[in-house]
């Protein structure tokens, strides 16, 4: 009886572990996919650069960091400034009052568009 109760357990566990590869088969692409989709919107797209980045009005102007929202970040010394048509700008463009969609990475900004009026 033991080593049929045994059996039966293993059979239990092996028939879980196949049922948790199929539904990691199944969805890992999918998972995959939104993933990349999530990095394509937070760093920008070709045609609407500010699709995913976080929004705010600029509060102060450093010579390498920039207040959002009363709150400050420095920037990354690679950082990309550019405006909503996505034609590069420089940190100089960027005015107390005015709006930005940015992006952080590792704590920095290394992402910021230019919300110019309409």
């Amino acid at each position: 009886m033991e080593g049929a109760e045994r059996q039966r357990h293993v059979l239990i566990h092996s028939g879980g572990i196949a049922v948790v590869f199929y539904v990691i088969l199944s969805i890992g692409p999918v998972l995959t996919m939104t993933g990349s989709a999530a990095v394509a919107q937070s760093t920008g797209v070709p045609g609407n650069p500010v699709a995913g980045l976080l929004r705010g009005e600029v509060t102060e102007v450093g010579r390498d960091h920039i207040s959002i929202d009363s709150k400050r970040y420095d920037l990354r010394p690679d950082v990309i400034i550019q405006d909503e048509r996505s034609q590069p700008r420089e940190l100089k463009d960027i005015e107390v009052g005015g709006f930005v969609a940015y992006h952080i990475k590792y704590g920095r900004i290394d992402q910021l568009v230019l919300v110019l009026p309409r």
